[in-house]
């Protein structure tokens, strides 16, 4: 939301119209993140719980991770993943494992 400050509305009202806000930055992300709020009747703080809540974590075998992935993008739609690496060898072992399974799976 281009660093938009929102403590100039209450946490308890209905989240504010922000059209055009993130113009600037991650316009797919804060076009979802405001139809979501009018199409659901979110508040503020609702929204921000909604947003900041931690999301699960994709740890597990190739096909594990893979499933994870697939049921994600079906249930809750996404244009792409950041992956967050921690090991060495993760991004390798990423694309040498996992992603020749989403690849046979079309996805």
């Amino acid at each position: 939301f281009d660093h938009h400050d929102f403590t100039q509305y209450l946490p308890d009202e209905a989240f504010p119209d922000l059209d055009g806000v993130g113009s600037e930055g991650f316009q797919s992300k804060t076009a979802a993140v405001i139809a979501d709020a009018r199409k659901h009747g979110l508040t503020l703080r609702e929204v921000a719980y909604k947003v900041a809540k931690p999301r699960p974590e994709f740890i597990g075998t190739p096909d594990q991770v893979a499933d994870l992935m697939q049921r994600w993008l079906d249930e809750e739609g996404a244009d792409g993943f950041m992956l967050d690496i921690h090991s060495p060898s993760g991004l390798e072992d990423f694309v040498e494992l996992v992603i020749p399974v989403l690849q046979a799976r079309g996805l």
